[in-house]
């Protein structure tokens, strides 16, 4: 595991890729993974400069809904040594207002953040046509 994670954080391509704005982040999502159906969960996992160090599609649900597991994403953060966390999810019906679970998540998943010492950096609501940051 400790080799793989080094792997990881030596892996070129992403060690280029910043993710300092929330427009950086849905930049990034809309063209690995799209803005469309269904709707997709990802965790990117970046080092104290915003530097991109690994993400993974922790979930993808239907058409307007995703179920997400804690604790999938802060093994990967304990896996790659993340010094932080930006969550970031599409809403294929367009809107950008977060919803009551889009918040709760939101708040689970800042709790245990602070357990793991690895902050939730942001959670980013992405479209096809804007972003939005929920923690702000």
């Amino acid at each position: 595991a400790l080799t793989l994670a080094g792997r990881v954080r030596k892996s070129p391509s992403k060690e280029r890729t910043v993710l300092e704005t929330i427009e950086d982040v849905a930049d990034h999502f809309r063209h690995h993974y799209g803005a469309g159906a269904p709707e997709k969960f990802v965790a990117f996992y970046i080092n104290k400069h915003h530097r991109l160090l690994h993400e993974k599609e922790v979930a993808r649900g239907s058409g307007n809904a995703v179920v997400v597991d804690p604790k999938v994403i802060f093994k990967e953060a304990v896996l790659c040594d993340a010094r932080g966390i930006i969550l970031a999810h599409n809403h294929p019906g367009s809107s950008l207002e977060p919803s009551k679970h889009d918040h709760d998540l939101t708040a689970r998943l800042l709790a245990g953040g602070k357990i793991f010492s690895v902050p939730i950096v942001e959670h980013v609501i992405v479209t096809e046509d804007g972003e939005r940051g929920i923690m702000n």
